[in-house]
């Protein structure tokens, strides 16, 4: 039963991050349970922990929902993460290991590939994204900054994003990718935080 648990959380968060439902969408527990091969057990559980973590909404005798991101709340989300991920940028340059490094270097050179294939890889792009991200918040060794950034960065929002941006602001987004690899590189903690201050900016001005 764990690992049934533990695929329908995994299986919901891909589809959700993947873009494959909007904002305020029911998330059907029998239609879930099918898609995914599981029982509706392990999909109860797997909604009641995605809405512990602020992406789903559980509404009595209504059943769940994906929550639909209003203005205000995009806003608010770029905030905490412009507050949030400099941070684990700065710890993660005091921590990364030689393994994470070369695993950033790969995803920057993947994520290069996919901008220059274009929008048939807008989803691919967007999933290095996350594991780039991901990353850099792991090396940072803290489970109360990725518990946070677990709440406040919204999956479908990033995805959104990617699909949003221009060519030149797909450049920009990987400038920053190549220089948060330098200074991670380098241990300047302070240089990685400034740099993923700036990424962040960057993405929030495409929704402002």
């Amino acid at each position: 039963m764990g690992r049934d648990n533990a695929s329908a959380y995994e299986g919901i968060r891909e589809l959700i991050r993947s873009g494959a439902f909007q904002g305020g969408q029911p998330l059907r527990e029998a239609s879930l349970a099918e898609r995914l091969g599981v029982s509706r057990t392990p999909v109860r559980e797997a909604l009641r922990r995605l809405a512990a973590e602020g992406i789903v909404e559980l509404r009595p005798n209504r059943g769940a929902r994906l929550v639909e991101i209003n203005p205000a709340d995009v806003d608010e989300i770029f905030t905490l993460r412009a507050l949030l991920e400099p941070h684990a940028a700065w710890r993660a340059a005091a921590h990364v290991s030689a393994q994470a490094l070369a695993r950033l270097g790969e995803l920057v050179e993947l994520m290069d590939s996919a901008v220059a294939a274009g929008e048939s890889a807008l989803d691919e792009l967007a999933e290095y994204n996350q594991e780039f991200h991901r990353t850099i918040v792991a090396e940072a060794h803290s489970h109360l900054l990725a518990d946070a950034l677990a709440v406040v960065v919204r999956e479908p929002l990033v995805h959104r994003t990617f699909h949003s941006y221009s060519q030149e602001q797909q450049r920009r987004s990987q400038a920053h990718h190549r220089e948060l690899v330098a200074a991670l590189a380098a241990g300047n903690c302070d240089w990685a935080s400034a740099v993923m201050r700036s990424h962040i900016e960057a993405a929030r001005s495409v929704f402002t």
